[in-house]
């Protein structure tokens, strides 16, 4: 075992048994370790079992300590207005990882997981059918956990926190990979069972990857943290210097995200931008007495240093502009030349005659391997599970604060906005149903700190008659 797996199960350990947000930090810090095996392959036959499933595992276990959370876990999973409607997608997602395999076994072809090639072979029953609804599961698990910590006010910053220290990290990881080009320095972190991509050469240059497996799933991570601690930026409780820090990190992350040169990560870039200009002009002309002016202009300001500083650049080396267009021209636009692109599309075209040929039932989670996440829901669940996953999106998406403050309105729509570039970005990439843990988390946390879609934000009265505190001094009462 190395020394990252043992430093790792120190402080799932240690967390586990302290009463201190430990194990918070370490589930969203333990997204940017993606080629890390916490168990020898050798124990597991083959089978990697990365950093994060096991922190939300053990996040899990931490928080039902309290009195009563137990219940109150259950109640949020099969509620269906939290996550009950999540819960049945992934229910329905394991009965079918069990009996359409062996429904359709051999009379259609599929993209097996771990398979060495890419040629369709005949559908059979695997150890993906189990596996992949196990972190399908896991995801599920997640979620209700994230959804009961942003129950507590008190949590809530500690997860806004560990988002942004989670950016620092996938930063630090990227700079590593970068610093460590050439050499085993990273070795000890890459211990996955899978194949690694992490010296490919893309427009001359080395794609960085940080720790995981490939630029194409680096990419993504720093566009969804970056877009993640943007959006939350107004949910953070006012600290001194927190704000150049918020700052800093998007910058690196983004920086990260355009150094993968990931195609994925890219349309990813474009997608935030435009959200985030969106959001801007609705936060200025929808409610504009409502947002802090200070706010705004420090937006305006961040925009304006950016601008500031691309232009130096390209007046200092005007060479840059015309090699950065060439870039994105052969990584985003001539992507359709290249194998990888074509086995992509052949997966996905595969993906839909599946999901024909067995008359819209699917063949299973984790029978077919296909680049793109809403083409895995169907041909793996069909109709019914793609249905219950579309109404469970769509009932999120009309989520309302359960608080009526700023606040809590500007979070929620920061997480929804950070979800639909996350799920944008896998539908081009992902190649299972399964939604993964940081999006997971974001659901969580919508239906902690969300009403249910149709009621009202609670409104806070207080009381006329003054109620003494056991201090002595005076207080106002305030009841919902």
């Amino acid at each position: 075992m190395t020394v990252p797996c043992i430093v790792f199960w120190a402080v799932m350990l240690f967390g586990l048994a302290s009463k201190r947000p430990i194990l918070v930090y370490a589930f969203f810090a333990a997204g940017a370790f993606g080629t890390l095996a916490v168990i020898p392959t050798a124990l597991t036959g083959g089978v990697t079992i990365l950093p994060q499933p096991v922190a939300a595992l053990f996040l899990t276990l931490w928080t039902l300590r309290r009195r009563g959370a137990a219940a109150a876990f259950v109640a949020i999973a099969i509620n269906p207005r939290q996550l009950g409607l999540l819960s049945m997608f992934v229910v329905y997602g394991a009965v079918t990882a069990i009996l359409l395999p062996r429904i359709f076994e051999g009379s259609v072809d599929v993209i097996a997981f771990r398979q060495t090639t890419s040629a369709p072979t005949a559908l059979a029953p695997s150890a993906a059918n189990i596996t992949q609804p196990l972190y399908l599961a896991i995801s599920l698990i997640a979620a209700v956990a994230l959804c009961l910590l942003c129950k507590q006010e008190r949590m809530r910053q500690v997860v806004l926190r560990a988002v942004l220290w989670s950016g620092a990290i996938v930063v630090a990881t990227g700079l590593a990979d970068i610093a460590s080009a050439g050499t085993p320095v990273l070795s000890s972190f890459r211990t996955a069972s899978y194949a690694l991509l992490t010296d490919h050469v893309v427009v001359g240059s080395r794609r960085v990857v940080g720790l995981m497996a490939e630029a194409s799933s680096f990419g993504p991570l720093c566009v969804t943290t970056a877009a993640l601690i943007y959006f939350l930026r107004r949910g953070f409780a006012p600290r001194g210097g927190q704000a150049t820090m918020m700052f800093a990190i998007v910058a690196g992350l983004l920086v990260m995200a355009a150094l993968s040169t990931s195609s994925t990560a890219y349309v990813g870039l474009a997608l935030f931008m435009l959200l985030a200009v969106a959001n801007w002009a609705w936060r200025v002309f929808r409610h504009p007495t409502s947002v802090p002016r200070r706010a705004l202009s420090a937006d305006l300001l961040a925009v304006f240093i950016a601008a500031v500083f691309g232009g130096l650049s390209l007046i200092l080396q005007p060479g840059l502009l015309t090699a950065a267009v060439e870039n994105v021209n052969q990584i985003v636009f001539e992507k359709a030349g290249t194998s990888s692109f074509n086995d992509r599309m052949m997966s996905v075209q595969i993906g839909f005659n599946l999901f024909a040929q067995t008359n819209g039932w699917g063949v299973g989670v984790g029978s077919h391997s296909v680049s793109s996440w809403l083409v895995a829901t169907l041909c793996s669940v069909g109709i019914v599970g793609s249905l219950m996953m579309a109404v469970f999106l769509t009932l999120t998406s009309l989520r309302r604060p359960a608080d009526p403050g700023v606040e809590s309105r500007e979070t929620v729509t920061g997480l929804k906005l950070a979800a639909i570039i996350s799920l944008s970005m896998a539908s081009i990439s992902a190649t299972s149903p399964d939604f993964g843990l940081l999006v997971s988390a974001m659901l969580g946390a919508l239906a902690g700190l969300s009403a249910a879609p149709g009621r009202r934000p609670v409104e806070l009265t207080v009381e006329a008659r003054p109620v003494r505190s056991r201090g002595g001094a005076l207080r106002a009462r305030v009841r919902p």
